[in-house]
């Protein structure tokens, strides 16, 4: 069995709504059908930030060692791991925490927006109510309090699928749990920076003689106010130990995320219209005949 069901709802104070009715509650509806139906193995996606605001080197072995947390969500998938780990029928429980999952490394595609793409779809949207150059990526990172050297993990959508599907075609690779982070994590200057170059090249900005245009403080309000939901994932990421990772997937090397592979993800995020417009049909069978011919992994 592998779960990868999961709300991205990150605030749910009513715990029988998002995120802790699919989070929980439908992990243990999961959890139940695997009782019923004699599975014995089971593969469960969760996220590395389980960790919630702890700093330093986080395990791949430790789950909750009494932090605090940012949002709902993190709370939730914690609760959801207790659930699977201490499941008694199971022979095997492999869990599997990726970080941040942007693009395909190659193509660029994309099916949801969240993360990188949620800061790219604000500066895509509010850029056609401001003059070019008033979005400044170091005026952003100042008004939204975040040092230009602080670090988010980001790993590409077709790595992360590759090494799930190549853990669970290995029998050997079962019973650990994998943190499926990028190696090399970004600075949060080159983020933003890439953000605004994005923008600026993909997006329709205002025209300086529109009577609506507003100036760079409505911009910032408004930014800082809309991703306000999204301030715990703008702090700075802890280490992630990727020893279980590194020893399953030698063959399976986590693409470099670079410049170049982030601005082919915004280009497609902004022409479709951040899934309002289809996505081209090229770019989606180029993922998928990748994805299709992951090779699995070697055992940990």
């Amino acid at each position: 069995m592998l779960h990868n069901a999961a709300s991205l709802t990150f605030r749910g104070e009513d715990r029988a709504a998002e995120p802790w009715r699919t989070n929980v509650g439908g992990t243990a509806g999961v959890l139940e059908l695997a009782r019923a139906t004699g599975l014995r193995h089971f593969h469960h996606v969760s996220t590395a930030y389980v960790c919630g605001l702890r700093e330093g080197v986080i395990r791949e072995d430790e789950l909750d060692v009494g932090q605090a947390f940012g949002n709902d969500y993190e709370r939730s998938k914690v609760e959801a791991e207790k659930l699977v780990r201490s499941a008694g029928f199971l022979d095997t429980v492999t869990v599997h925490r990726p970080s941040i999952i942007v693009g395909d490394s190659t193509t660029g595609w994309t099916s949801t927006y969240h993360g990188f793409f949620a800061g790219l779809h604000l500066g895509h949207t509010l850029l056609t109510r401001v003059a070019m150059g008033s979005t400044s990526s170091p005026a952003l990172l100042r008004l939204l309090d975040i040092s230009p050297t602080d670090t988010k993990n980001f790993v590409p959508v077709d790595w992360v699928a590759a090494v799930i599907a190549g853990v669970v075609q290995t029998p050997a690779a079962r019973g650990a749990t994998y943190h499926l982070t990028h190696p090399e994590p970004l600075r949060m200057d080159m983020v933003w920076r890439l953000i605004q170059e994005a923008v600026e090249t993909h997006s329709k900005a205002a025209s300086p003689d529109d009577p609506d245009l507003c100036d760079e403080e409505w911009f910032a309000d408004n930014l800082r106010s809309q991703l306000e939901i999204y301030r715990s994932y703008l702090r700075n990421d802890p280490t992630f130990d990727r020893s279980h990772t590194a020893a399953a997937t030698a063959q399976i090397p986590c693409p470099a995320l670079d410049e170049p592979a982030l601005m082919r993800m915004a280009k497609f995020a902004i022409d479709s219209d951040f899934g309002r417009r289809p996505p081209p049909l090229t770019a989606r069978r180029s993922s998928r005949a990748r994805g299709s011919s992951a090779q699995p992994s070697s055992g940990s």
